[in-house]
């Protein structure tokens, strides 16, 4: 339960430091004085987001802490889970800076508002104003189903379940529809590879190609060329290789006299011999080098067609050409492991279809076979709010399809007078005969979700004399068992109260405050009388107030 409440720079609140008991709490004040700001404050400390707009001074830091009494409620588990000491009396605490930062913490450690906010919907159901309105709205309603029959675990497994089919279901559409796309050029990329595997040439092939075609167009010169190189060197009558044998037979003949005279004539020697190989080997060349019309033609037509082929599929050279083909035979292999996954992709969608169906079922089950005993429970309870010919009913249509709340679509019925068929609570109820029945919800609910504290601001709304009453008794029974915060306007529900806060607001110096204080049974009896009368406050206001606070 909040044991404790500390709040300063918070709106209209300077500074406020208050301890809360168990059992049934009311808040009361006159409208505007404030009671709605200290719903607001509770709220961040529960993980609701906030900004610089909350600051009383806008050069101070807001601090909102409290302090929760919660041995007996098996929440070591979620401390352990976001790895925060457990203690018995866990202090929340929300910081709001100057600068626009807000920093939250539990028991000192600090914290992300998403954890914040999972203790603080394991510490407070808070029933804001138009919390009422939400009643009219399936998605609630189911979840109200739920939360009686302790189901969110299942919810959360079937949720897991259908997410992942989704997901799956997707990632099939997106590769079948990679599929009919390369499907569709399947043709193509096949025929483009066949095109250029027809040429059956490589990077060198190509090289060897060029070069040779610009030897053969270059011909007559090449053989012009050789031959008169040839001839120069030993063919002629005077060529070179006699010439270099005539001095060489010269220089023996003194070769012996002086060892470099012989060097030299070893050195023409090795010239001459250099210079026949030459020529041999120009006159071979020459030779060998044939003028062939077709060679030429046959060279130029496969060039041709392999730049063709590169102009086609616009690449400049025969490497780019080769890379191309690699790629499209990569789509083609692509394309062919696409049939593998797509087969296990829809034999994994069938196994999570199953086990969504399975788990819906479950789910479903457990679902009906809470509804009949959370209606009755809710009946029980619609005569304590003065609601007695009243009659609910919940309404189960099973969809075909998996919805992301299960297989039900559930409907509340209710009807607040005898012989009227029963109908969707937003088309019949009147907004105090919501109040009053979601009030009785919330009772039946809290038994089942053990939370330590339900916060309601203006549960009453729309209702007045008896039924107030009424509801007041209701509020008194459930805080029996948990501690319940009501702001309140009605001065049936602050009397029946074990303890009665008043807030009020003043104006000091040109400043607007807010101020809560705890009442005595003194203070209490003119707090109620001011609320029975029109501002004058008589003796049998008082009087009043004395009845109301008389325990029954």
């Amino acid at each position: 339960m909040l044991s404790h409440l500390f709040i300063t720079n918070y709106a209209l609140i300077d500074k406020l430091d208050i301890d809360f008991p168990e059992g049934f709490i009311s808040i009361t004040g006159e409208t505007g004085a404030g009671k709605s700001i200290l719903l607001g404050a509770i709220g961040l400390i529960l993980g609701n987001r906030a900004d610089t707009s909350v600051l009383h001074d806008l050069n101070k830091k807001c601090i909102i802490e409290g302090t929760f009494f919660i041995e007996n409620y098996s929440l070591q588990s979620f401390f352990y889970a976001v790895d925060i000491d457990y203690e018995p009396h866990t202090i929340v605490r929300r910081e709001i800076l100057p600068a626009g930062k807000s920093r939250a913490f539990i028991n000192d450690t600090p914290v992300s508002l998403k954890d914040l906010k999972a203790l603080g919907d394991r510490l407070i159901d808070i029933h804001g104003q138009f919390s009422t309105l939400r009643l009219a709205d399936t998605t609630v309603q189911l979840s109200m189903i739920d939360e009686y029959a302790q189901s969110a675990a299942l919810l959360t497994d079937y949720q897991s379940a259908l997410s992942a089919l989704n997901t799956q279901k997707k990632e099939l559409k997106e590769i079948e529809e990679k599929v009919l796309l390369a499907k569709r050029e399947e043709d193509y990329l096949l025929f483009a590879i066949q095109q250029i595997e027809e040429v059956n040439a490589d990077v060198s092939d190509i090289h060897t190609l060029e070069s040779r075609r610009k030897v053969l167009e270059n011909a007559e010169s090449i053989k012009s060329t050789l031959y008169y190189a040839a001839g120069q060197l030993y063919s002629n009558e005077e060529n070179i290789v006699s010439t270099m044998n005539s001095i060489q037979r010269n220089l023996n003949a003194i070769a012996s006299l002086d060892p470099k005279y012989y060097a030299l004539n070893n050195r023409i020697a090795s010239l001459a011999i250099e210079a026949s190989d030459i020529g041999f080997e120009l006159e071979n060349l020459n030779n060998e080098l044939v003028i062939d019309p077709r060679e030429i033609e046959m060279l130029t037509e496969r060039l041709d067609h392999i730049y063709a082929l590169q102009h086609k599929f616009q690449v400049n050279t025969m490497e780019e050409l080769l890379l191309l083909h690699r790629e499209m035979k990569s789509k083609i292999s692509r394309l062919e492991a696409y049939d593998d996954k797509i087969n296990d992709l829809r034999q994994s969608i069938s196994l999570t279809e199953n086990k969504v169906e399975e788990v819906g079922a479950n789910l479903s089950r457990i679902r009906n076979n809470a509804i009949n005993p959370f209606c009755a429970a809710i009946r029980c309870l619609l005569d304590q709010v003065n609601l007695s010919d009243a009659s609910f009913s919940v309404q189960n249509l099973k969809m075909q399809e998996p919805g992301k709340e299960g297989y039900d679509q559930v409907s509340f019925l209710f009807s607040a007078n005898k012989g009227v068929a029963p109908a969707e609570i937003h088309k019949v109820a009147s907004g105090g005969e919501l109040s009053r029945l979601m009030l009785a919800i919330k009772a039946v609910l809290s038994g089942k979700k053990k939370l330590p504290t339900i916060l309601f601001d203006e549960i009453e709304s729309g209702v007045s004399g008896a039924a107030a009453g009424k509801i007041a008794g209701v509020l008194a029974d459930m805080g029996k068992t948990m501690q319940v915060i009501a702001i309140t306007h009605l001065p049936q529900i602050a009397g029946k109260s074990t303890h009665q806060y008043h807030v009020t607001k003043k104006t000091p110096l040109k400043k607007t405050y807010s101020e809560m204080r705890l009442l005595n049974p003194d203070e209490r009896i003119e707090a109620l009388a001011l609320m029975l009368s029109d501002g004058h406050v008589t003796v049998q206001a008082r009087d009043n107030a004395r009845a109301i606070l008389k325990p029954a």
